[in-house]
């Protein structure tokens, strides 16, 4: 189960690296991941702006420019990883979320979308 020193490093890697980058694509590959209708899913990702990445606990907030938020959760034994298509994880992935020519994998979590986020 990924802890919080593992969490916050994957909040520092995308604030650095995806901050202020369109999401020019989204696939689902595993509909139960997410809470919405893919269909609704994507609209709400696709074509937006990440502004920020927030760490609560053990979720990732990625706040987009819509106002909408992305809560991630690792669950047991889940990863994100940046990278291209020649160097994706040999595993499921269950979205994928397309910044151009980088794409962020997400395997083995659990996505929500928000408009407000408990604090």
């Amino acid at each position: 189960m990924p802890e919080l020193p593992e969490m916050e490093n994957y909040k520092r890697i995308f604030e650095q690296k995806l901050i202020g980058r369109k999401i020019e694509a989204v696939e689902v590959t595993r509909e139960k991941t997410i809470n919405k209708p893919v269909v609704e899913f994507v609209g709400a990702v696709q074509g937006k702006t990440l502004v920020a990445v927030e760490r609560r606990a053990k979720h990732l907030i990625f706040k987009l420019n819509s106002g909408e938020n992305l809560l991630v959760h690792l669950m047991l034994g889940g990863l994100m990883y940046i990278g291209s298509e020649q160097d994706s994880p040999d595993r499921t992935k269950q979205v994928t979320i397309s910044f151009g020519n980088d794409l962020l994998f997400f395997i083995g979590i659990a996505f929500r979308i928000s408009s407000s986020i408990i604090k």
